[in-house]
């Protein structure tokens, strides 16, 4: 949280933690930085639904100009926050995605990111996107839909940016390759 509190220091700025559906731990440590950093806000949902509802319900509370996506597992680098914001606004695009480049991850998960890049033209969860294409983001309601599906339908404006790809934090990723197979499959 502290790096990413530093780099958004210049900029006016809000920060949504969506808990979807932690242990006890985790949801006090997000209670804690909610009450810690001032513009931080901890959306606790009453279950796990996943990363993309997680993500869409911490969207309809956001007032931003601009929305940006992150994990939190260290693997999305701050640094590139306002670089791509910058891209953005310069490119004429309604929404960027972060493309990784030099991969920290496992094999197997560098092979299945492989089969998603050619299946979803290298989309990832680090994007960022203006207010007018969120405001039609939450218009057109949730759905068991995935996120970047609903977000290529919203505009046909999308820019991808060069982004440093960092080695996860977690010990453990939380996705297992069964995930991975269906998220896989809802991409087509």
């Amino acid at each position: 949280m502290a790096e990413l509190k530093l780099v958004l220091n210049t900029v006016s700025h809000e920060i949504i933690l969506v808990d979807d559906g932690n242990n006890y731990n985790e949801k006090l440590a997000l209670y804690n930085l909610e009450k810690q950093f001032e513009n931080v806000k901890a959306l606790q949902l009453d279950r796990n639904y996943g990363q993309h509802q997680a993500t869409y319900q911490g969207c309809v509370i956001a007032k931003g100009k601009f929305i940006v996506t992150m994990d939190d597992d260290g693997q999305h680098n701050s640094d590139f926050i306002l670089k791509m914001q910058n891209y953005l606004i310069t490119s004429g695009n309604d929404l960027v995605y972060a493309r990784f480049i030099e991969i920290q991850e496992a094999i197997w998960r560098k092979i299945v990111r492989k089969l998603l890049r050619n299946s979803n033209e290298s989309k990832s969860s680090f994007r960022i996107w203006t207010q007018a294409i969120n405001e039609r983001l939450i218009n057109s309601g949730i759905s068991d839909e995935l996120l970047d599906k609903k977000l290529a339908k919203l505009t046909p404006s999308i820019g991808y940016f060069d982004v440093v790809h960092r080695k996860s934090l977690l010990k453990k990723s939380r996705y297992k390759l069964k995930d991975y197979f269906k998220y896989l499959k809802q991409t087509f």
